[in-house]
């Protein structure tokens, strides 16, 4: 996936995506020139995002180890000019990485690349588990991803609770001795995913001079799926409605969506 500089987007297109997709089963045919022709898409479009699937499950992991370069070794073979630096850099997006070590992370952060954490695929396909908390403690970009080919709903609201399951599971296990928290996943979902893009100048939160995108949210809205008791709005415990809305909501509280400041849901002929 590419970013395509400033000049070379249409009017009135944000962000222009092309694709050129890497999915891991099959990089052991031919890693090298696997890996090498996505390090020379690097020199094509510098300005661009690759998307790599990489250790999603244990059988490619194994797999990985006999035939293929792990990220350490990727390192060494870029540090000796043998590869481009393009991969595993700055534009590179990892999706899954649940059997990264800790060697590997340092990699990631040395080279600026990022993680997609795909919690519902990973569930759904008993693949592994993505520590996200030793991944964060490694300063490594992370946002959510849903995967669809692996998983079954596109949903960011669902990413979110598999997410917080996800590092439980891991709490309970005694992996971690903590979970992560509601509000530590929905930035993962918000500025995290920004930052794995590299577009968290522009967009992921409400900071002045970011581009405006947004949900209006109604918790009382018909047929809505939400609770409400008495006292749920009033000062502080407004967050629980908002936690509510992220456990609970689905697209019968979405009133509004904003895109870049401009309304496109309900439909609006600003657009």
């Amino acid at each position: 996936m590419a970013v395509l500089p400033n000049e070379e987007r249409e009017e009135g297109v944000r962000h222009l995506f092309f694709l050129a997709w890497c999915d891991d089963p099959f990089s052991i045919l031919n890693p090298r020139n696997l890996i090498d022709s996505l390090s020379c898409l690097h020199l094509t479009a510098p300005t661009g995002r690759k998307i790599v699937f990489l250790e999603e499950a244990s059988q490619q992991e194994k797999l990985a180890k006999e035939w293929c370069f792990k990220p350490c070794e990727i390192r060494e073979l870029s540090n000796q000019g043998k590869l481009h630096t393009g991969y595993s850099s700055l534009q590179t997006v990892m999706a899954h990485g649940c059997y990264l070590s800790t060697e590997e992370l340092q990699v990631f952060k040395e080279r600026g690349a990022a993680i997609s954490h795909c919690p519902n695929s990973n569930l759904s396909l008993s693949s592994g588990f993505l520590n996200v908390l030793e991944v964060l403690k490694h300063d490594v970009k992370i946002g959510l991803g849903t995967d669809v080919a692996g998983g079954y709903s596109a949903s960011m609201l669902d990413a979110i609770r598999r997410a917080v399951m996800v590092s439980n599971i891991l709490l309970i296990n005694k992996i971690n001795e903590k979970s992560l928290t509601l509000k530590e996943v929905f930035r993962l979902a918000t500025l995290g995913g920004s930052q794995a893009l590299g577009l968290d100048k522009e967009i992921g939160n409400f900071e002045v001079g970011k581009e405006f995108d947004a949900l209006l949210i109604n918790p009382k809205a018909s047929d809505s799926p939400i609770d409400l008791f008495s006292g749920d709005l009033v000062g502080d415990t407004s967050e629980a409605v908002i936690q509510k809305f992220l456990y609970l909501g689905d697209d019968r509280n979405i009133e509004e969506v904003y895109v870049g400041g401009k309304q496109v849901v309900p439909f609006s002929s600003s657009v």
